[in-house]
């Protein structure tokens, strides 16, 4: 940033001598009779140059993010079991079973 601030001031103290010593010219130059008018592009040069050097906007560089790759989990219910317990009349127990599907 400070070397643009005295890029930028250094460009405005030369336009200004600039202006002075054609001034100065001038006045040396009689059989031309006129003053040119062509002394404004070495200004508009670098005022247009620094201009874009100070309003173009910063690169964006976007990433991609990784890309993570996972085998797929297979989650397997509970079987559902019921128990059968057989019993005589008297309530004891004959016999004891579980069925799962």
């Amino acid at each position: 940033m400070k070397k643009l601030i005295a890029i930028l001031l250094l460009t405005l103290t030369a336009g200004s001598a600039m202006a002075q010593h054609n001034h100065h010219h001038r006045h040396h130059n009689h059989h031309r009779g006129y003053h040119s008018g062509n002394n404004w592009m070495a200004p508009l040069i670098i005022g247009g140059t620094l201009g874009y050097v100070l309003t173009r906007p910063a690169p964006v560089y976007v990433e991609q993010p990784p890309v993570y790759v996972q085998p797929p989990v297979y989650v397997q219910p509970q079987p559902q079991c019921t128990r059968y317990v057989y019993q005589d009349q008297y309530g004891q127990v004959l016999r004891e079973e579980i069925r799962c599907n």
